[in-house]
């Protein structure tokens, strides 16, 4: 439980400096833990998860990065690394001395990456739909493995809608947006998406309350989710890392 007040402190400097930045969402955090520290990932990644919940950090990965430990030889003043507390390591490595003070390894650091910023479009001359079909190809004309691309749909107004998009690097994120604040439902990795600047058929089936998301005629994930019920649809392009990204679309159908 002692990774409780860490993850605290870690969402409140993250939320702390997102807010002073005037950031929309947070994406991810960098991280870096020393070795000795015995905090471990997963329970700090999931005590982040439930203290984010309906905040612009909510569904941040820590991407956590552990660095070895330092130890200055108290006679020749060599320092060294290792990478546990094992009775054998904590001798110099040059005149094997075990009068050893621990420089660093204990502490964590942290950085702010990859903030996401969105521009999106929808026709407000079509529409709404309620349950429909609808398909559109897409690619990247220029940007990085970072860039999202794709399609929104039931868009009730600016700040209300679902998403989806893909990336060059095979990801791809279902989501929604709910006055203004953005919640993932579904990410991860899909062999059926076509990286680089290769054109990906992108098709949603929104039935109900749920929704079939497809890539290249082939269905990755099924959502259910009741936020909206109808709206307009509409394209996106999201950077993370970089300044720009520019996407093409064409070919977009709705059927009922």
């Amino acid at each position: 439980m002692h990774e409780l007040p860490v993850t605290k402190s870690i969402y409140q400097i993250v939320l702390k400096h997102a807010k002073r930045g005037n950031v929309k969402r947070v994406m991810s955090v960098n991280l870096e833990i020393g070795t000795l520290s015995d905090l471990q990932d997963e329970r700090v990644q999931r005590y982040f998860d439930h203290l984010s919940r309906g905040s612009i950090v909510e569904g941040a990965k820590l991407k956590i990065n552990r660095v070895p430990a330092v130890f200055r030889c108290n006679r020749c003043q060599q320092s060294f690394e290792v990478d546990s507390l094992l009775e054998n390591d904590l001798s110099c490595t040059q005149c094997h001395s075990r009068a050893v003070t621990l420089v660093s390894g204990r502490e964590y650091h942290m950085q702010l990456k990859e903030v996401r910023r969105i521009t999106y479009a929808s026709n407000s001359d079509t529409g709404p739909f309620t349950d429909f079909t609808l398909e559109i190809d897409a690619r990247l004309v220029s940007g990085t493995e970072h860039t999202d691309y794709g399609i929104t749909f039931r868009r009730q107004c600016r700040g209300n809608f679902y998403f989806f998009t893909v990336s060059p690097d095979g990801t791809f994120t279902v989501g929604k947006q709910v006055k203004n604040e953005w919640y993932p439902l579904e990410t991860g990795k899909s062999a059926f998406i076509k990286g680089d600047n290769s054109t990906n058929s992108l098709k949603v089936i929104c039935d109900g309350p749920e929704a079939q998301i497809f890539v290249n005629e082939n269905c990755i994930r099924t959502i259910a989710d009741d936020s909206f019920n109808g709206g307009r649809v509409g394209m996106m392009v999201g950077v993370r890392e970089q300044p720009y990204g520019h996407a093409a679309f064409d070919s977009l159908e709705v059927s009922r």
